[in-house]
């Protein structure tokens, strides 16, 4: 019987190594499927929780963890579903050692270790994870020990009065932030004031604490910490230390206080000031339905003199694809240069059917961007784009006008054979000889092994 599971104990281990598969370099195009297969084995390593070898599994769990870092040395994504499955094994791992009675603090210390040693980023912003996942004495032990790390450091900061975070040390900022995102989601106002009450309020603080306000449904206090926020935020960047729903928190708080009005001023304003889609939700959101169709004009106007990337983002968002088309047709295609090259992209496939004058100009720059850049990786892309715009231009009988710009272009890169082979065969209407797909290739691989006699 021992030998057996020692034989199980071994398999495990060595299926963790083959799944890890450390020193093999994985694409980002294969990384869905190597984390498929990870776990896959994580889930055999929890079953042994579940059917009470949690001192078996505390050790396998282990080794997962480390070979996870490891793995972060081959692999060229940014190993965001690695950290997800190490934050999955960190937690199960607790829960293992929980259930087989190990003591609570030598996780807790462990579990600070692993924090603090942390070279590869899987272990950053896990303090919303504990909150969710930790429980009994072990979440009370470790809260208690970043409190008192963070007392201690505030202690030996040698910036008294620091005039924002920034000026504080890291680990007084590593410690606020782990109790601050821990008190956060688990709704403990006290605790988060008092952190903030020893190194001062960021805009970021400022919603969370305004965000339990809210759930206590407490509507003055939580608009006072939302205006101390959005003063904050004024004429300064904070990184990592930005609130991202200060404003339409606002409007909402507004209305709910009975100030309607302040909630559209505000609204405009704040539109005004970012003219972006989201501000443009929030702002229609608070505006009496007899005066949606007003407002509407008003913010189209003003995103139009912004600036046609402006002007594209909500007439794509409201669907105002007549008054973009317009729009395209009469600005410089200099301007349309400017434009996000996916932006582009979508505008020209929305505008295809309806407005093909307008769809056609967006192709053509985004044509000439490519060969004026001269990568001839990526002139297959233009050779796609021009088959769009003679197709456009057939369509609209402007047969002359696609002969025109198709000499112009002859002429100005036939100085680029690499894409003038690819180009002319656009221009006779033959299609480039494509490589066959995997797919294809084993179907006639198959035909042709079925279609051969067999010899007796």
């Amino acid at each position: 019987m021992g030998l057996k599971k020692e034989t199980t104990k071994d398999l495990l281990l060595v299926d963790i190594e083959r799944a890890l598969a450390c020193g093999e370099w994985v694409h980002d195009r294969e990384m869905q499927s190597y984390i498929d297969g990870v776990t896959a084995v994580k889930k055999r390593v929890d079953s042994l929780v579940r059917k009470g070898e949690s001192l078996r599994a505390i050790p396998l769990y282990v080794v997962f963890m480390a070979g996870c870092e490891a793995k972060m040395e081959d692999t060229s994504a940014e190993g965001i579903e690695i950290e997800m499955v190490f934050k999955d094994l960190f937690f199960s791992w607790i829960r293992a050692r929980q259930k087989a009675q190990c003591d609570d603090a030598e996780t807790v210390r462990q579990m600070l270790r692993m924090i603090d040693k942390d070279d590869y980023g899987l272990c950053r912003d896990i303090e919303d994870d504990i909150a969710a996942n930790v429980k009994g004495s072990v979440f009370d032990l470790f809260v208690s020990a970043i409190y008192a790390r963070f007392e201690k450091e505030v202690r030996s900061d040698v910036t008294t009065e620091a005039p924002s975070v920034y000026a504080r040390s890291w680990p007084v900022r590593q410690n606020a932030d782990i109790l601050t995102g821990i008190y956060k989601a688990r709704r403990n106002l006290k605790g988060y004031l008092e952190v903030c009450g020893k190194i001062g309020f960021t805009p970021k603080d400022c919603e969370a604490v305004a965000q339990i306000y809210v759930g206590r449904k407490r509507w003055r206090e939580a608009l006072e910490y939302v205006d101390s926020g959005l003063e904050l935020e004024q004429g300064k960047i904070w990184p990592n230390y930005s609130a991202q729903y200060l404003s339409s928190m606002k409007c909402e708080l507004l209305k709910h206080l009975g100030r309607n009005d302040e909630a559209l001023q505000f609204a405009w304003q704040d539109f005004q000031r970012v003219l972006g889609e989201s501000e443009y939700f929030v702002l229609m959101k608070y505006v009496p339905e007899q005066k949606k169709k007003d407002w509407h004009s008003k913010a189209l106007e003003l995103s139009r003199a912004a600036g046609i990337d402006r002007y594209i983002g909500l007439c794509l968002l409201t669907n105002e694809l007549e008054l973009l088309a317009a729009e395209i047709e009469r600005v410089d295609a200099v301007k349309l240069g400017d434009v996000f090259h996916d932006t582009a992209c979508r505008v020209a496939e929305a505008l295809f059917e309806a407005f093909p004058l307008a769809s056609l100009k967006i192709y053509r720059v985004l044509a000439l961007q490519i060969l004026n850049r001269g990568k001839s990786k990526y002139y297959s892309y233009a050779i796609g784009y021009l088959r769009k715009v003679k197709a456009l231009y057939q369509r609209v009988d402007l047969e002359r006008e696609w002969g025109v710009f198709a000499q112009d272009l002859s002429v100005a890169y036939q100085g680029k054979p690499a894409f003038m082979s690819k180009f002319r065969l656009l221009l006779s209407g033959r299609e480039e000889e494509r490589m066959p797909t995997f797919e294809e290739r084993m179907q006639r691989r198959w035909e042709k092994k079925l279609s051969e006699e067999t010899v007796d």
